[in-house]
């Protein structure tokens, strides 16, 4: 999870010497633009070089210089040729990262919000692309703002150029990973601590639309979740206008699933139980005014296997139970260390990698005891 500590920046002198930003005033809307640099390439933020991309950038609080909901961004084509997305994902968070600290600094599921989900075309003319978010996302002005795009397409296209400008003087503001044949590169739920990606200073320029008249009735922020083994405390920011909030979660990525069976609650803190350890659950919430309500906000964790001693991926047929023969026999040692503590051991479970074409019903006896040993010596 990163770090989501507040500050205020509105100094627009300080991006300077990366590139001006402009805001345009329309009515209740701001449009600011950031990046005018005329380079292009195949690479961020749609990555068109890849069937399959995640992209990640960066855009400070200085440069955007305004709070408010974000409700359309554009990206700038080079190039008339397009791309068919099967699908096209955009996410926004904020950070106190001003930069990408490394390859693997990625921003997950549980640190951004999902604004917009759809299969659609990319590109096709020169100019700014624009996409109009299903959910507005509030931005509060105080810290930096995290864009991520993923896609998913059948094919790639070198054909399609997308305008960008260099933060060569800042540091790493984009982070990227791209396959042709892994779909998975174009799904932010892959992403762990260890996923490389590249980092570059290649920048995409973007605009955004800002309302920044912001609604009374606003989103909840700042979604929490302290977890167990069997449950979980929801916790979120409410906003002061909302007399109470909807709440409703599953074990699959559609809101329009669990809508239905959303509740109403007073407070901002709600607990669930009764779940599944090994399960990621996804939560949704929103404000509920006297004549409004809110968009969603999205919360996604997964609940812990109680005493789960696990790690490796590599698999065996002769441990735990020997499976290629009738009789077998095993030992094995658990450090102290991964028992989280004293307690009465009810049950022991195995994690399978397959399901056998052919198996036979057997006696198992299972026997416990304690050791000073940390390993068999022969």
């Amino acid at each position: 999870m990163k770090n989501k500590s507040f500050y205020l920046l509105l100094k627009f002198a300080a991006v300077a010497w990366l590139a001006p930003n402009f805001l345009m005033a329309q009515g209740t809307h701001t449009t600011v633009v950031i990046g005018t640099g005329t380079s292009s390439s195949s690479y961020p933020a749609f990555l068109p070089y890849n069937n399959h991309s995640t992209t990640e950038m960066i855009y400070t609080a200085a440069e955007i210089g305004t709070a408010g909901m974000i409700d359309t961004l554009w990206f700038y084509s080079d190039a008339t040729a397009s791309l068919a997305c099967t699908s096209l994902r955009i996410y926004m968070g904020t950070t106190a990262s001003s930069t990408f600290a490394s390859s693997s600094d990625w921003y997950g599921v549980d640190d951004v919000d999902l604004v917009y989900d759809a299969a659609t075309t990319i590109g096709g003319a020169v100019g700014w692309f624009a996409v109009a978010l299903q959910t507005p996302y509030y931005y509060p002005g105080n810290d930096n703002l995290v864009v991520v795009v993923t896609k998913t397409a059948a094919n790639y296209n070198l054909s399609s150029k997308w305008r960008y400008t260099s933060t060569s003087s800042v540091g790493y503001r984009t982070l990227y990973r791209g396959s042709d044949g892994s779909s998975s590169h174009g799904d932010l739920s892959t992403l762990t601590a260890t996923t490389s990606g590249t980092r570059t200073y290649d920048r995409p320029n973007v605009k955004f639309s800002i309302n920044t008249v912001i609604p009374d009735c606003f989103r909840p922020i700042n979604l929490a979740a302290e977890l167990t083994y069997t449950g979980a405390s929801i916790s979120w920011t409410g906003c002061d206008d909302a007399f109470g909030y909807e709440i409703c979660y599953g074990t699959t990525d559609q809101l329009s699933s669990y809508i239905a069976s959303a509740e109403t609650v007073y407070d901002t803190v709600y607990d669930l139980e009764g779940l599944e350890g090994d399960t990621t659950y996804y939560v949704w919430v929103r404000s509920l005014c006297s004549d409004d309500s809110s968009t969603w906000s999205r919360l996604v964790f997964t609940i812990p296997v109680c005493g789960e001693y696990a790690g490796g991926t590599a698999t065996s047929s002769y441990v735990p139970f020997h499976g290629n023969y009738d009789y077998g026999y095993t030992q094995s040692i658990y450090p102290a260390t991964a028992l989280e503590g004293a307690g009465i051991i009810s049950g022991i479970s195995f994690r399978t990698s397959s399901v056998p074409s052919n198996y036979t019903t057997r006696t198992v006896s299972v026997s416990m005891g304690t050791t000073t040993r940390t390993s068999l010596s022969t």
